[in-house]
């Protein structure tokens, strides 16, 4: 199966541990891009923390888009049009935010530009600002509020999230998904809205059909693409639930050049392919362009013959130190309206031979 596609989560699988890309991987998508394969990001950060990823990458420069919100907005990343947009009910941040005051724990909703907290900030939503580059609002009620958001966020211990997962599962089933992305968040996002949702949206628009597609993940809310992906590969640093489901496991993790080798394995008959298409290119400009290249050479050799005539011609002349000024040999006389011979001295004549 020859892939068109290739989508991947950021953070665990493009990133490494630091929440960086490094160069080898940069330089690994870059190359694949340029080879016409379109790249994808699919993460559950909002927009504003997937573009500076996104332009490390070049993928504005080949035209690509982004999944952000786990799906729930695909953005075109040459424009910044949002081709695709869900959100939560609007009740459901006022109800969320309750909910976690009971619980103890943290709870966010992004909005337009930043991220509002309806708890005090936890370290846990720093860390979200600071890898999604918006800055934390806190606001004491939500009372008033009309709310389109297309996520809202949970933090906490991780062992806390953990049990109470169940719960805030049960409670907005008819409403929300509840998932884990990070050990310290739990996400809510439209019903039914995921990364292999969005993924369907985006494929139907690019026309690819879903086996010539390969994702790549490391986390729970990268499950449902895996399994919908004609090629699922999960990092090594992935949880064994994850792996399980998937069809390609890594031998590296996100630390040591993951996406690289599943670059290197899948799409490694691309570049004999580029190179293929490059010399059936040249191939037909050849064919366009032979006859002008050939005329070009016979003339250029006509030329060639034309001067060594006139070289001679004139030398002869010039030996006798004459030239011939008529227009035409037929019917010449020494006549003033016929042929007439006259002088030329070497300098003169030598002028003329050069140019």
């Amino acid at each position: 199966m020859k892939y068109q596609l290739l989508v991947l989560d950021i953070d665990g699988t493009t990133a490494n541990s630091k929440k960086e890309v490094d160069e080898e991987t940069r330089n690994a998508l870059i190359w694949l891009q340029s080879s016409g394969i379109k790249v994808v990001l699919a993460s559950g950060r909002p927009p504003e923390g997937v573009f500076p990823v996104a332009e490390y990458l070049e993928l504005p420069r080949f035209g690509s888009y982004v999944l952000a919100f786990n799906g729930a907005k695909i953005i075109e990343l040459g424009s910044r049009r949002c081709i695709f947009n869900k959100c939560l009910p609007r009740h459901i941040p006022r109800h969320l935010k309750e909910d976690a005051l009971h619980a103890g724990i943290g709870m966010a909703v992004y909005q337009e530009g930043i991220i509002l907290a309806g708890t005090q900030p936890d370290p846990y939503m720093e860390l979200e600002s600071k890898v999604s580059g918006m800055p934390i609002e806190y606001a004491e009620t939500f009372a008033g509020m009309d709310f389109q958001a297309n996520e809202c966020l949970l933090t906490g211990d991780p062992g806390e999230l953990e049990a109470l997962e169940p719960y805030f599962a049960h409670k907005y089933f008819h409403e929300a998904q509840v998932f884990h992305s990070e050990p310290w968040y739990l996400e809510v996002t439209p019903k039914q809205v995921d990364k292999a949702y969005g993924l369907k949206h985006l494929l139907r628009s690019l026309q690819i059909p879903r086996e010539a597609m390969v994702c790549c993940g490391d986390s729970y809310n990268d499950m449902a693409m895996l399994q919908y992906a004609g090629l699922g590969a999960a990092m090594a640093n992935a949880p064994e639930k994850v792996k399980n489901i998937a069809d390609y496991v890594t031998v590296h993790d996100n630390d040591h050049h993951g996406v690289v080798e599943v670059i290197r394995r899948f799409f490694k008959k691309t570049k004999k392919a580029v190179r293929f298409v490059t010399k059936l290119h040249c191939f037909f400009i050849f064919c366009n362009f032979w006859p002008a290249w050939i005329i070009y050479k016979i003339r250029k050799q006509k030329a060639r013959i034309s001067g060594r005539w006139i070289y001679a011609f004139t030398e002869e002349i010039k030996g006798r130190k004459k030239i011939l000024y008529g227009r035409s040999f037929k019917g010449h006389s020494h006549s003033s309206s016929g042929c007439s011979f006259g002088v030329l001295n070497d300098s003169l004549f030598t002028a003329n031979v050069d140019s």
